[in-house]
């Protein structure tokens, strides 16, 4: 039943971003074909130049990511707290198994729009492996590449589940149900911003002690970017984990849908 739970998730979404997908690698063909003249020499079109066919093929990559999470967003409101949630909340599974669908559904189109901008991004600067490159200067970077390379996966499950909670709470709500769901969004946020700090100066707090003590060095310097960096990954975890119970939580014991 799980596996049809993610097959439904899927199917649901597919047309949507399918012609997002083809929209966005239409447009940057357009755009990188606007930029050679028939010889293969560098030409403008209408007058423009160059950097502004850069500008664009950018705005259009960061438009699907944006829409890729207002579809993910739009997609779990309404077959979880409108009418379609009368349907999803009778299925014969327990409470999170639907939000395990969900969350696995979501995190695969977040993956396939980041592997699709990516894709779009080589093909309209002209450098299609750039991202093979970026991985590497990740691998050399120490701690910063280090971060980004457990960040990048991270942060989708995290504004997942914060997509989840915040609807979780406004679910509570007797009316006015998607209002108090932004409200609760930047209640959460405030959270999720006080939990790094905290588990940050917990993790600093021995590097703090030696600094009162022996002052700054270079050493030290690198050890405190790196304990906050480390920080930054615990808290986002465990927000992650916390924020996923606590809607398992609210959508099995108090679903109040509209």
């Amino acid at each position: 039943m799980f596996g049809k739970l993610i097959k439904y998730e899927l199917l649901s979404g597919w047309k949507k971003f399918t012609v997002l997908y083809a929209a966005l690698l239409a447009s940057v063909l357009s755009l990188v074909s606007g930029k050679m003249a028939e010889n293969g020499s560098r030409v403008t079109l209408l007058g423009t130049a160059d950097w502004l066919f850069d500008a664009l093929c950018v705005m259009l990559v960061c438009a699907v990511a944006v829409m890729t999470v207002v579809f993910v967003v739009t997609r779990f409101y309404q077959s979880m707290m409108k009418g379609e949630g009368y349907l999803t909340h009778t299925l014969p599974v327990p409470e999170w198994k639907i939000l395990a669908a969900k969350l696995l559904s979501g995190y695969l189109w977040l993956a396939a729009s980041g592997a699709v901008v990516i894709i779009c991004a080589g093909i309209g600067f002209e450098e299609p492996l750039w991202w093979l490159e970026l991985l590497d200067d990740l691998r050399e970077a120490d701690v910063y590449g280090i971060f980004l390379l457990w960040w990048i996966p991270l942060a989708p499950l995290l504004l997942l589940a914060h997509v989840f909670v915040s609807f979780g709470l406004g679910n509570l709500s007797d009316s006015h149900k998607l209002g108090m769901s932004v409200l609760a969004h930047f209640g959460i946020s405030a959270a999720e911003s006080g939990a790094v700090n905290l588990v940050s100066l917990i993790t600093l707090r021995p590097l703090l002690l030696e600094y009162s003590e022996g002052g700054y060095t270079d050493a030290l310097g690198l050890s405190l970017v790196n304990n906050i960096m480390t920080g930054t990954l615990i808290a986002a975890a465990l927000m992650t984990v916390i924020e996923l119970i606590i809607s398992e939580r609210i959508f099995a014991k108090k679903l109040n849908l509209e």
